[in-house]
């Protein structure tokens, strides 16, 4: 009876996830609240016991009283040390191994000459269809932005922006 009640289960759960599948492009909402039902917890910080100052235990079982529990116990936990207690570590400058390393226009120009211009365009929207058509106004400051970088160890805190989107991949059917 177990395994008949669990197989229909399943069954039933395989449906759902395939009527969502169905309906993922003409319906995205309602392929995201099915994703949203999976990946959010739904389980809360159960009751917490605590023993007081004066040795009597109490049960803690609201958010704020739980929250300030917690609070009490890090900052017990951790110290505040005084300025200038502890001496300024060293900066990080990254030494170069490839000492003899280039940035060449014929090497930019190569690579702007391949981009794909039908594909979308990045997180800055900016569509390589643009890139491809300035790519000789672009040669130039690019260099000089990648030699400096390479030069003082640091890359542009824009680059290191990125948007992450899942898709979602349909399973191959047997």
């Amino acid at each position: 009876m177990r395994n008949e009640v669990r197989k229909q289960t399943r069954l039933i759960e395989r449906k759902e996830q395939c009527e969502v599948a169905k309906q993922c492009k003409s319906n995205p909402k309602k392929f995201w609240k099915y994703v949203n039902s999976k990946s959010k917890s739904q389980t809360t910080i159960g009751d917490i016991k605590t023993v007081g100052s004066n040795g009597l235990v109490s049960v803690i079982n609201t958010d704020e009283d739980k929250a300030s529990v917690f609070d009490d116990y890090i900052a017990g936990v951790y110290t505040c040390e005084p300025d200038g207690e502890f001496n300024t570590l060293p900066s990080r400058c990254p030494t170069n191994p490839c000492e003899n390393v280039t940035f060449s226009v014929e090497v930019i120009l190569d690579k702007l000459n391949n981009l794909k211009v039908n594909k979308s365009p990045g997180p800055d929207s900016l569509h390589t269809l643009v890139l491809s058509e300035l790519r000789y106004q672009l040669i130039t400051p690019l260099c000089l932005i990648y030699e400096t970088s390479y030069n003082i160890g640091c890359i542009p805190s824009e680059w290191k922006v990125a948007n992450t989107v899942p898709i979602y991949k349909k399973r191959q059917q047997s």
